[in-house]
């Protein structure tokens, strides 16, 4: 063997031992390294945010409020010549049972009284004052009143437990619920009602309670108050959301047997056989109350008055001039008719249709009464139903759901007649004139008419001057409930 040649196998052999030492130790490093525990990173330090904490509004400081108010009695008379007291403050009843004490600012809540001399006719532990306070009476208030302002009505003291004479067998048939007094807090949105009243129902007995007008009920007790010793007390919200007219309401009282457990029913008619318990099945007293001012009342009356006058006034307009356009064209559909064709030009200087929709032979023009009725009538009629909708006083609900339904009356005669105007040109219906057919277009438009002249009727005596109309006792609406 050549020299050189050995000095490179031993060196090759030394290289492959290398080799393999070092891929050994590799092997056994990895092992060590996959059996030993991974070392934990170090936990990542997080800012812990501060509990929110709950902000509390400043407080409200007390405003200086003007204090007013009207004390009527059991026939809505004006009471004069009576103390009433708020706190330290006392004021006297003018010939219109008006009081009134200066603006100041008072904190609260305060006690009030009504006084005719020394005799003590009504009293009230807490009364809204201009405070900022949450609850009264356990009652949430208001914060920021618009004004304070209260009406007080005094109950009939004299016949208060006042018993007619009973009928054999029937039991007492003298009233069971009256009337003490009422205190109404107007605070310009929302209120509050305090009510006191006496009761010959049985002890622990029920009465629930609720203000109506023109046979609508306006606002009620969300729970009962319960009879103690005769007497019951009882405390209320008014919603936000209500306007408080100034007139004349109903107070309703009642107590039902149906609404009370029934062993203590039986037991109360074993105790009270006097009672007439067929009667209290479902017992009912309304007491007439005023709330508000009259010379209020008179200008409300006034405003609303000129709003129906206004809407009447326009509701007969498009009406007319419904009945003028719809009114021409079919006759002349009918045939050529001189004396007719004669007054056509005094009918269009009071109209909108400058060329009519039927030419001197009797053919339809019917892209001259498309314009009428979808680019004029029609869209004159939808503004007057929206302007009102917007605008409507609703002292009157009933007459204002009256007054929007005429306006939706005449757009559906609209439909009617113009779906019979087609017809009798021999035409099919127009698309915009879809109107569900129940006795054929004809009697279907005349039973329309029909109702619209008895709701025109109707409120034509709401456009009545103030003091020639009839109060909520004989208003319109509620005479046609009563019916």
């Amino acid at each position: 063997m050549r020299p050189g040649s050995t000095r490179l196998l031993i060196l090759t052999v030394v290289f492959t031992v290398f080799l393999l030492a070092a891929g050994n130790l590799l092997l056994e490093w990895l092992k060590h390294r996959k059996e030993r525990p991974a070392t934990p990173p170090p936990p990542v330090q997080r800012e812990i945010p501060p509990e929110p904490q709950e902000v509390q509004p400043p407080p409200l400081e007390p405003r200086a409020f003007e204090l007013t108010g009207r004390v009527v009695g059991p026939a809505l008379k004006a009471m004069e010549g009576l103390e009433v007291s708020c706190g330290a403050e006392a004021a006297r009843t003018d010939a219109g049972g008006l009081f009134r004490f200066p603006a100041s600012r008072r904190g609260g809540p305060l006690a009030m009284t009504v006084r005719r001399g020394t005799e003590e006719l009504a009293r009230w532990p807490e009364v809204f004052v201009g405070e900022a306070a949450s609850t009264l009476l356990g009652q949430p208030v208001v914060s920021r009143a618009a004004r304070v302002r209260w009406s007080i009505q005094l109950g009939d003291r004299e016949s208060a437990g006042k018993v007619k004479p009973s009928e054999p067998g029937k039991g007492d048939r003298g009233a069971l619920i009256g009337l003490e007094a009422l205190l109404v807090e107007d605070w310009g949105p929302a209120g509050r009602v305090q009510i006191s009243g006496w009761s010959r129902l049985p002890e622990g007995a029920h009465v629930y309670t609720a203000v109506y007008f023109e046979d609508e009920r306006i606002f009620a007790g969300a729970e009962p108050a319960e009879a103690r010793g005769g007497k019951f007390q009882l405390a209320f919200p008014l919603p936000e959301s209500l306007h408080l007219y100034s007139t004349r309401y109903d107070l309703r009282f009642y107590f039902a047997t149906s609404m009370e457990n029934l062993e203590q029913v039986e037991g109360w008619q074993k105790a009270s056989p006097d009672l007439p318990w067929s009667d209290l099945a479902d017992y009912q007293v309304s007491i007439p109350v005023y709330i508000g001012l009259p010379e209020e009342e008179e200008a409300d009356d006034r405003r609303i008055q000129a709003q129906f006058c206004e809407y009447l006034k326009a509701a007969r307009r498009m009406k007319s001039l419904l009945e003028e356009q719809s009114g021409e064209t079919l006759k002349l559909a009918k045939g050529w008719d001189p004396a007719l064709l004669e007054s056509r030009e005094e009918v269009r200087r009071a109209a909108w249709l400058p060329h009519g929709a039927a030419d001197p032979q009797g053919g339809f023009l019917e892209a001259n009464w498309r314009r009428f009725l979808d680019e004029e009538w029609r869209p004159a009629v939808r503004r007057l139903l929206e302007r009102y909708s917007q605008t409507k006083e609703n002292k009157h609900p009933k007459a204002a759901a009256r007054m929007e339904k005429v306006f939706k009356t005449l757009l559906d005669l609209s439909q009617m007649t113009s779906a019979l105007l087609y017809g009798k040109f021999g035409l099919p219906a127009h698309a915009e004139d879809f109107y569900q057919d129940e006795e054929g277009y004809g009697g279907d438009r005349a039973l329309l008419l029909k109702r619209l002249e008895e709701d025109l009727k109707t409120l034509d005596r709401y456009c009545l001057p103030p003091g020639a109309a009839a109060d909520s006792a004989g208003s319109p609406d509620r005479q046609e409930a009563g019916r």
